[in-house]
């Protein structure tokens, strides 16, 4: 596999681009992710539903996702004109967080315009699980939080009172990744894989120290190894560690300031919820979202700790109204059906570990709104679904100069480690 099609891999068809997309401390990369790659998405989307790229290829669902996209980024852009008198051209660029999901075809070109294979994906998984390790440990050994001070409004490094400075870092696709690792453990019990979740693990709850995250990868490793039942009683000591950590957390970081943080989601949630009120239509249609570069944002107007994304669903009810929250539960549908319809053939840990990982994403979704914080993922992992599920290789192109490929299933080109 060359160098060209690991790239392509890591910056596209597992959604990598996301990765900077909120990090403004390096403009670059904060540019590239947040504009120019769903743009160059967003545009192939276009010409897949057009033209079908000229090439052949069918994109399953492209056309449902791209105008459920356009018409939530359009009623929130009505929607917070009406309430808060935000120009038109605001709202909608402040939606551009939806326009990942354009990852969806970019994603599936790329799998067949190259021929991947599962093996090849398990790769990039693996390769953006310790890379985004090998950052951690380089982070908490030898890095000094004031080196990333200088950026105004910065988010890669984070302080509160509770856990101190603690990085940014990336964390879907190394609990993707851990997830993975989990499973080839339980399948070859090799240290290697061992020590590569013990050492997500790490990363996850002293470098990043999100409790969210931790607690998600503690139950995808739960929901995994109830798949095998030699290993099923490692989930009673897992609870017990799982208890022993939060205790242990309860003493750390004082219990009343740790109360504290789920107090200020409850009252977020509680204001959210007096908005909203008993109008039927601002249920409905939602209440729209305030672009920070218009100069206005939500906190101005409901306080300092006021973030749609640390409440869930009712977040997104109240951007999006009860419309949106049905387009992200129909999407959350449309996954988990793509990705029970994989098979699992030789890549039994790779299919197990996006299962496993869908599930987490849906039991946090009352906490974080994955979807669509993280939108360009999901849609290059239903992408991955879509591919590997197909009856047939992609056929060969001399125009694209594709190589000839089997007509086995791509899961059958290859007996992974």
């Amino acid at each position: 596999m060359g160098v060209g099609r690991r790239i392509g891999l890591l910056g596209a068809a597992l959604g990598l681009g996301q990765a900077f997309f909120y990090l403004v401390d390096f403009p670059a990369l904060y540019i590239a992710s947040k504009a120019l790659l769903p743009a160059l998405a967003l545009a192939m989307g276009m010409a897949a539903l057009l033209w079908r790229l000229r090439w052949g290829f069918a994109y399953p669902y492209a056309t449902a996702l791209l105008g459920a996209t356009a018409a939530l980024a359009v009623l929130s852009a009505l929607t917070s004109a009406f309430y808060f008198g935000q120009p038109l051209f605001w709202g909608l660029w402040a939606q551009v967080k939806l326009a990942p999901v354009a990852f969806y075809v970019l994603s599936l070109y790329l799998l067949r315009r190259f021929a991947v294979s599962l093996r090849e994906i398990a790769w990039s998984v693996s390769a953006a699980g310790a890379l985004t390790v090998l950052a951690g440990l380089l982070l908490k050994l030898f890095a000094d939080p004031a080196w990333f001070a200088s950026a105004a409004d910065g988010r890669f490094v984070l302080y509160d009172p509770i856990r101190g400075h603690r990085y940014n870092l990336y964390l879907p696709l190394l609990m993707l990744a851990l997830l993975y690792w989990a499973h080839q453990a339980y399948l070859s019990g090799k240290p290697r894989y061992i020590l590569a979740t013990a050492s997500g693990l790490w990363v996850i709850a002293f470098v990043v120290q999100s409790r969210t995250a931790l607690l998600g990868t503690l139950l995808g490793l739960g929901l995994g190894a109830w798949r095998y039942p030699a290993y099923r009683r490692l989930i009673l000591f897992a609870v017990v560690g799982a208890w022993a950590l939060f205790i242990g957390e309860l003493v750390y970081f004082r219990p009343l300031e740790l109360l504290s943080a789920l107090s200020l989601r409850l009252e977020t949630a509680a204001r959210m919820w007096r908005e909203l009120g008993e109008d039927s239509l601002r249920w409905l249609l939602g209440m729209g979202y305030l672009n920070p570069l218009w100069g206005r944002t939500l906190r101005d107007y409901y306080g300092e700790h006021f973030w749609t994304s640390d409440v869930g669903w009712l977040g997104i009810a109240f951007e999006l109204g009860l419309v949106g929250v049905l387009l992200v539960g129909g999407f959350y549908v449309l996954l988990g059906r793509a990705l029970y319809r994989l098979p699992e053939g030789t890549s039994a840990p790779l299919v197990r570990a996006f299962r496993d990982f869908f599930w987490v994403t849906v039991l946090l979704s009352p906490l974080v709104p994955n979807i669509p914080l993280h939108t360009g993922l999901y849609a290059s992992l239903l992408a991955v679904a879509v591919y590997g599920s197909s009856a047939h290789a992609p056929p060969r192109s001399r125009r694209m100069g594709a190589r000839h490929v089997s007509s086995r299933h791509p899961d059958q080109r290859f007996n992974p480690g």
